[in-house]
């Protein structure tokens, strides 16, 4: 992975999960996991929560996160659209919160970090895929 971008990748990273409540990094961590778990481990991660998003419509909002233009703003039900309400629940509940507020939280926080996942406008699967997992790692030591 180029160092300028995981340096870059991991001070955003930090900076999401060290500079928010216990509730914000609970549900940054979450959804972390949860891409994760999604088909093909973290490498496929984020490219595949992008393309559940495009098979629900919402295509043309998540690219503009992953572009290098103004990101595209998303409300809660839109993001219950773009990943599913059984993604939702599981990620709600990973983070101890309702569905709803998931949604609600996730509407404010995940256009910017999937922007600063993909400073480049482009994905990366294996240099966000190992920076997830390294994440992961270090969230549950």
């Amino acid at each position: 992975m180029n160092g300028l971008m995981k340096n870059l990748i991991q001070g955003v990273l930090s900076s999401f999960l060290t500079g928010r409540g216990g509730t914000q990094a609970a549900l940054i961590n979450a959804v972390i996991s949860a891409m994760t778990q999604q088909g093909g481990g973290a490498a496929q991660g984020l490219s595949q929560m992008v393309s559940n998003f495009e098979k629900n419509g919402l295509g043309d909002i998540a690219k503009t996160w992953v572009g290098t233009g103004q990101n595209a703003q998303v409300n809660a039900e839109q993001i219950q659209q773009g990943f599913g309400m059984n993604m939702v629940q599981q990620i709600a509940q990973s983070a101890g919160l309702k569905p709803e507020q998931a949604s609600s939280m996730l509407a404010q926080i995940l256009p910017n970090l999937v922007d600063q996942l993909t400073p480049n406008g482009a994905i990366d699967n294996q240099a966000v895929g190992n920076l997830i997992q390294s994440v992961v790692k270090k969230m549950a030591a």
